[in-house]
């Protein structure tokens, strides 16, 4: 049995970002809502609905994988939402439901709270 050493410094203060994301939103306790479609839609793309917000997330198949292109808002509402990339902690602008479309550019993975105002 091998024993255990704990984390090294850096991964310990990257699970401990993850971890204080996960318990900022607490994701887990909204409604999945099946919008897209894992083996057609690219970038992989899942929406949950949490106290009249929708959290959005985007990825590509592999980690490092870079994204060019638009993406498709689906489940909104008509009316306007302000979209921040939750994560990184930076506005991504306004867009109009019921379908909006927005041009991004990431690595990897992006996540996106809409807002209605």
């Amino acid at each position: 049995m091998r024993e255990w050493h704990g984390l090294d410094p850096q991964r310990e203060a990257l699970w401990s970002r993850w971890f204080t994301i996960y318990n900022q939103y607490r994701l887990s306790e909204g409604e999945y809502l099946n919008l897209y479609d894992i083996a057609y839609d690219v970038p992989e793309g899942h929406v949950i609905r949490k106290g009249g917000r929708l959290y959005y997330a985007f990825y590509t198949p592999k980690a490092d994988d870079h994204f060019q292109g638009a993406i498709e808002l689906r489940g909104l509402e008509g009316r306007t939402y302000r979209l921040t990339d939750y994560v990184n902690e930076e506005g991504l602008g306004t867009v109009q439901g019921p379908v909006a479309r927005l041009d991004l550019e990431f690595e990897g993975s992006l996540l996106i709270m809409a807002v209605p105002e």
